[in-house]
């Protein structure tokens, strides 16, 4: 059988363990459900093995010379034994109980409960005693021990892992380190044993001198307080922004940059400083949930799929609606995570081919999108081979998720920025044009004013008019005349200048109205009124009805002698008005002129010569 061969058969038993685990946890079929797991399991792991070891190997590997002082190994060799049951000691392991398999310093932890022991022998090629750092380069193991004989047959045993509190350890790390003491030429077979309830993942074992094991501890501290301090400092800037614009968005990209953070910091193991028991620990595995969900929800809200990808929405809800289950059932059942490796890269690879989609459509901020998930996905895809041992655990394979996830979010960050700058953009146009429609109406409306303005006054004049005008002849009315003659008079009076008044009278009006009507009688009215405008043209200031036959006309700088013309001129002209009426002696309609003039005198009152004008119809005509 090749390994084509081999590759396939695993793969099958991989998705009927999958299947069956199912099985196991709903407890349907349970008797031959818990049969087939523990046989596919075996199964499965015999092939994991066969891949990454040798299954005929012997136990005599050849030891691991390290008195070289910067001694660092990560890539060697040993003997790996697997208790299904959980239940060898050390005394069971080290007789030979089971058989050991050949296996690499990183395995690949399989679906399943058990204890992993592994040995291996170190020896002191130098002339001095050294000490060596052996160390899990993971932290997330429940139980982490090391086992080894002294020269006088007594075990030491000591105790690591999440099982026990970071302040109890003999080495205060956060990862699962022990220092082993070996005099000049001594050699130690050496046996850890180790178990995790996380499945799915992958742990290394490396041994160092305590000089290489600092450095690198350095470098990694470093490394992560750079990512939490950039991380730390994006996520209280962007806290800033969603308290100032109270945006929706802004909640789910703090909310997605908080559950990662804290995601990372259970995964670098940091978290151990501030929790001291296990469950507190694998609880914060829910983060990685909720940083997905977080992240979908941010990328609709980004992007406006309600609007801009209405089907593909849909699908986004469903995604985050699946990771809040998934982080849930994390919750009740850390055993449960290991679903997060199925569905965390094909969800994140289907939200990445949206962005990208998105980018297609010309939908605004989707390149931000694209770039900064490009990051993540890489970062996504290295750790998920590592886990996966399809990829060689590195440096850049480890840690790359960390460094996408931080160019991942940077992005993000200017992505929000844009957005913030396009919104202010937006209210900007939508500002000036406020405005220039209010400066539109505001000239519409003082247009509207002013004609309104300018109807009102012509309507005020109108009025006006009409107030001093009569109805019948057209003419000014009485009031007005009396109100212009004081007027008038004062003005002359101040100039010294003279004042005349004509007033014309049609007598018998009453008897030539009910000889021949009202309408008769107000048409002669108004065509003496003709007459007598015709008459005195621009001269006069005023032409009234004086009243209800008689008629006044009002003339400024007029003396006596232009007051007599005039006063003729009138009659000549109302002489020619041939309006026939037998009841008068002429037999004609008798129309009766009469004026004088003067320069008014602060002795005189403007009434009294008014009186004396109308006392002049009063007497006879010759």
């Amino acid at each position: 059988m090749n390994r084509k061969d081999l590759l396939n058969v695993s793969f099958l038993a991989v998705m009927l363990t999958l299947t069956f685990s199912f099985l196991k946890k709903e407890n349907i079929f349970e008797g031959l459900s818990h049969l087939y797991w523990n046989m596919m399991n075996r199964f499965f792991f015999f092939l994991l093995i066969l891949f990454s070891g040798n299954l005929f190997a012997s136990e005599n590997l050849p030891p691991l010379l390290v008195a070289e002082d910067n001694y660092s190994r990560s890539d060697f060799t040993l003997n790996l034994f697997v208790d299904h049951e959980q239940k060898l000691t050390i005394q069971d392991i080290s007789n030979g109980q089971l058989t050991s398999i050949e296996t690499s310093s990183r395995f690949n932890i399989p679906i399943e409960e058990a204890n992993y022991w592994f040995s291996f022998t170190l020896k002191n090629n130098g002339l001095e005693a050294v000490k060596r750092v052996i160390q899990f380069d993971e932290p997330f193991l429940f139980n982490a021990d090391i086992y080894y004989q002294q020269p006088n047959g007594v075990w030491v045993e000591e105790k690591n892992g999440l099982s026990v509190p970071l302040k109890e350890r003999a080495v205060p790390n956060r990862l699962p380190v022990f220092i082993v003491p070996l005099e000049a030429g001594e050699s130690k077979k050496i046996y850890l044993m180790m178990n995790c309830k996380q499945d799915l993942l992958t742990v290394g074992i490396t041994v160092k001198a305590v000089e290489s094991f600092l450095i690198d501890e350095q470098f990694e501290v470093a490394g992560y307080w750079f990512f939490f301090g950039i991380s730390l400092a994006m996520l209280l800037y962007n806290l800033f922004l969603l308290f100032s614009l109270r945006d929706e968005l802004y909640i789910y990209y703090t909310a997605y940059c908080a559950s990662f953070f804290i995601f990372v910091l259970m995964y670098s193991g940091y978290d151990l400083y501030f929790v001291t028991q296990p469950a507190s620990h694998y609880d914060l595995v829910v983060s990685i949930s909720i940083s997905v969900a977080c992240l979908t929800l941010f990328i609709r809200k980004l992007l406006n799929s309600p609007v801009t990808l209405p089907y593909l929405d849909k699908l986004m809800l469903f995604i985050a609606f699946i990771f809040i289950l998934q982080g849930a059932l994390t919750y009740i059942d850390i055993s449960n995570y290991y679903f997060v490796v199925f569905i965390g890269l094909p969800a994140t690879l289907v939200l990445f081919f949206i962005g990208i989609y998105a980018f297609y459509k010309n939908i605004e901020l989707s390149n931000y999108l694209v770039f900064g998930m490009s990051w993540h996905i890489l970062g996504l895809f290295a750790i998920a081979a590592v886990n996966a041992g399809v990829i060689e655990h590195n440096f850049v394979s480890r840690y790359g998720f960390m460094i996408g996830s931080m160019v991942e979010v940077f992005v993000f960050s200017l992505a929000l920025s844009h957005r913030v700058r396009l919104l202010q953009e937006k209210k900007n146009e939508f500002q000036y044009a406020l405005i220039e429609r209010e400066q539109r109406e505001k000239t519409a409306l003082k247009i509207e004013v002013a004609r309104n303005q300018k109807a009102l006054e012509d309507a005020q004049i109108k009025m006006t008019r009409l107030q001093q005008v009569d109805d019948l002849t057209g003419l000014f009315n009485r009031p007005y005349f009396d109100e212009e003659f004081e007027r008038e008079w004062q003005l002359m009076q101040s100039k010294r200048q003279p004042l005349a008044i004509i007033l014309l009278e049609f007598n018998e009006l009453a008897l030539f109205c009910d000889k021949y009507g009202k309408e008769t009688a107000d048409y002669t009215l108004r065509l003496l009124a003709q007459k007598l405008v015709g008459c005195v043209g621009h001269d006069a200031d005023i032409v009234a009805r004086y009243g209800d036959n008689q008629f006044a006309v009002l003339l400024p700088n007029y003396n006596k002698n232009k007051c007599n013309a005039l006063i003729h001129k009138i009659e000549v002209s109302t002489d020619l008005v041939k309006i026939p009426f037998k009841e008068s002696q002429s037999g004609q309609i008798d129309i009766m002129v009469v004026g004088d003039a003067l320069i008014p005198a602060n002795e005189i009152r403007y009434t009294m010569f008014l009186d004396h004008v109308e006392s002049l119809l009063a007497q006879p005509t010759d």
